[in-house]
């Protein structure tokens, strides 16, 4: 197997087991060239267990020394910092993968060589059984629903971590740091739901 292209970063908070499907969605995965740092939100060795028990090696277990708060995003900024693939998609422990997703994520980047990419996903902010039509733009654009080039992450950084939308504050400031100097790809497919 080929040196993963992207790592997904699934931060957690003491979610209980019927409510981590993350790894789960990724072992599912037809294309299986990837990695994957599941982060939690302060110490937590049930949560590290559960995740080693798995014993692949594309998984990597983090954890913060202490409960930072803030929706885990001082953890999400820490797995940039480390993350050593070429693409990043910041997620959830609670995010289900359909088992497509990395075929069509590592297809596009294969092909299109973007900066940024964005996908549909279902997502609870929107309604039950809604689909977010995944946009760069306010509202449209959560956690899980676009890849970026991490060497573009490290050097725009997560800066918001103490507001409800990180993560548009995070595009957001993607978007005016001017390293985004080709189309943004938008792949037409659904590739998460998050709960």
């Amino acid at each position: 197997m080929s040196e993963p292209l992207v790592t997904f970063i699934a931060v957690c908070h003491n979610e209980v087991r019927h409510n981590r499907p993350f790894i789960d969605s990724m072992l599912s995965q037809i294309d299986t060239n990837w990695k994957a740092i599941v982060y939690h939100n302060g110490p937590n060795e049930r949560m590290k267990e559960w995740v080693e028990s798995y014993h692949d090696e594309r998984l990597i277990y983090m954890e913060s020394a202490v409960d930072e708060g803030n929706w885990g995003t001082a953890n999400r900024q820490r797995a940039i910092d480390t993350c050593t693939t070429s693409y990043i998609v910041q997620t959830s422990i609670q995010d289900y993968w359909l088992p497509q997703a990395v075929k069509y994520i590592n297809e596009t980047i294969v092909k299109h060589d973007p900066q940024i990419m964005v996908w549909d996903s279902i997502n609870h902010l929107v309604g039950p059984c809604l689909k977010l039509d995944g946009q760069l733009a306010w509202s449209k654009c959560d956690w899980g629903q676009f890849a970026l080039k991490t060497w573009i992450a490290k050097k725009v950084g997560i800066k918001r971590g103490d507001v409800y939308c990180g993560d548009w504050a995070f595009v957001e400031e993607v978007l005016k740091s001017g390293y985004i100097s080709k189309q943004p790809i938008k792949l037409g497919a659904i590739l998460t739901c998050h709960n």
